[in-house]
């Protein structure tokens, strides 16, 4: 058997016997409905395929969350393997890894500095049918002219702190964008700065899910905010190609209005 196993190919009958190398992309803590706390993870390995990962013995919990912070590199062995339903899915992929007293965990170095985003165009957004469970990352630019955040009740009959907001595209288009608990609150505080109230006030969403009903499409954040991340300026290669696409219509408008005043003088 090979070194490591690449996550596409882990299989749950050879649990245990399996290893990984993963970054640990993204850390969520949960809250059960029967009070116990727990942890969930993304693991991306060097081919960008992602899985889940959680914790079920709360004794090892503070020790999963001491080694698995965000951003690490990780070997991974001894590990259970679950299905991922439906209904929880926030991978392609159909199975979770289940971590356990058995787990072995070493830090390893970064095998890549990808940062494992994809960015998805409007266009295809709204012209395709997306499943609410595969999420997806946006870049925009952020409508300054955002709301107060309100009380909404949800599913569960539990009031949760709401913000709607809008992103657009170079082209024009817009989507209709919708945040909860702490994220809501983030948002909205970087709202009220500086670097989101310029002519090119560029933001990524990560890890975010598209709602479509008849008449509407919104892009909702997962998890009540706890995965879907609102990053402000990040430093990637399509931020600065924006930036510099939105400079030069922005000069293209200033130069055009400068024509029609000359030649209607």
């Amino acid at each position: 058997m090979a070194e490591y196993q690449m996550v596409s190919d882990l299989t749950p009958w050879e649990e245990y016997k399996q290893t990984i190398k993963v970054k640990v992309l993204k850390r969520w803590e949960t809250v059960d409905s029967n009070g116990k706390d727990g942890m969930y993870f993304i693991l991306v390995d060097e081919s960008g395929s992602r899985v889940a990962a959680t914790v079920v013995d709360e004794t090892q919990l503070s020790y999963f969350q001491h080694v698995f912070q965000e951003g690490v590199w990780v070997r991974i062995s001894q590990f259970g393997l679950a299905n991922s339903g439906w209904n929880d899915r926030s991978t392609k992929h159909a199975y979770k890894i289940i971590l356990s007293q058995k787990t072995n965990v070493n830090s390893i170095r970064p095998l890549t500095d990808d940062p494992f985003i994809s960015f998805v165009d409007f266009a295809s957004v709204i012209n395709r049918p997306y499943s609410h469970y595969y999420l997806i990352d946006l870049l925009g630019v952020f409508d300054k002219n955002i709301r107060d955040i309100v009380e909404d009740v949800g599913n569960d009959g539990k009031t949760v702190s709401t913000l709607h907001f809008r992103i657009t595209n170079i082209e024009g288009n817009t989507l209709e964008c919708v945040a909860h608990g702490d994220l809501a609150y983030y948002i909205k505080k970087k709202s009220n700065g500086e670097v989101l109230n310029g002519p090119t006030s560029i933001c990524a969403l990560t890890d975010w899910m598209v709602k479509k009903s008849i008449n509407e499409i919104t892009i909702n954040n997962y998890e009540g905010g706890k995965l879907s991340r609102f990053l402000v300026h990040p430093p990637l290669d399509e931020v600065y190609n924006l930036r510099a696409k939105m400079w030069v219509n922005v000069r293209n408008l200033a130069h055009n209005a400068s024509s029609s005043g000359s030649r209607n003088a």
